[in-house]
């Protein structure tokens, strides 16, 4: 509802008494909604959602109606919108304190070109897995196996081909995990020097691989340090018979098993067993 409508509804005294039922009724909108028009039968009955809306403009702006003065905003120098937009281009990762430090202006006001005058915003960047030279025509060659020699996609009973691959991965999971001190503060009157302990010294790693099966999860199989063929070699040979217990000895038959160019998969003794497992 639009500030000018509510002037014309809702005196000072109700909306004094709307706030009042609102709290008696802790904040519940549809009991406050109910008790408003018991108790004032002949007053024009309140929507729920008007309770939490006249709530919260109460405390964002200390008044019952949004203020009608015009937002005044300050008109800044160009030649230092140009300078910042400028700094961002010949570096987008820095801070909005460096470029202050380096405009000598505050980095509040650099804060608030970026955001309104630029229209800029600060996006996250996500963490990717390193490509090597030779990895793009291995995608691109898997690729065309797959759909030219295998799938018709055009054919709805090709797509069985690919549930019969056991799709394979590791990730290394760390004791330490991650955290994003940008967005850790403790706010008072003078520094307090906090600091955060953490374990660093004591750090330890586990190796998870899992699998994935048409519709079913093989796995998750826990390793406990790092990979290397020997382990690799017997977990093939053994674990994963285990792993592939509930999987009907038909689907075993026809699996093919992929996995990644990890040094542990590509040894020879690995590649013996898989020639052994998962012949041509």
């Amino acid at each position: 509802m639009e500030p000018e409508m509510e002037r014309n509804h809702y005196s000072f005294e109700e909306l004094t008494d709307i706030i009042l039922i609102y709290g008696e009724c802790r904040k519940n909108q549809r009991q406050a909604a109910t008790l408003y028009a018991q108790r004032f039968p002949d007053r024009r009955h309140v929507d729920h959602g008007f309770f939490h809306r006249l709530c919260e403009r109460l405390k964002r702006n200390g008044q019952f109606y949004k203020s009608t003065k015009p937002i005044h905003v300050p008109q800044r120098n160009q030649e230092i919108i140009d300078a910042v937009h400028e700094a961002l281009m010949e570096n987008p990762y820095t801070s909005t304190r460096a470029i202050a430090t380096d405009l000598n202006i505050s980095h509040i006001t650099v804060h608030r070109i970026i955001k309104h005058s630029l229209g800029w915003h600060p996006f996250k960047r996500h963490t990717t897995q390193r490509l090597i030279p030779g990895d793009m025509l291995r995608r691109l060659n898997f690729c065309e196996w797959i759909i030219i020699d295998h799938v018709n996609f055009n054919d709805a009973g090709n797509e069985i081909f690919l549930k019969h691959i056991l799709w394979s991965d590791e990730a290394v999971f760390g004791s330490d995990g991650s955290i994003n001190r940008h967005n850790e503060h403790h706010y008072a009157e003078h520094n307090p020097h906090c600091m955060k302990t953490t374990n660093v010294q004591g750090r330890w790693t586990v190796n998870v691989w899992i699998g994935i099966l048409g519709d079913k999860i093989i796995g998750p199989e826990f390793i406990q340090g790092n990979v290397n063929a020997q382990y690799y070699a017997n977990f093939l040979t053994h674990r994963l018979e285990e792993l592939l217990e509930d999987v009907p000895l038909a689907n075993r038959m026809e699996m093919m098993f992929q996995q990644d160019g990890h040094p542990a998969h590509t040894s020879r003794l690995t590649r013996a067993v898989l020639n052994r497992k998962f012949p041509c």
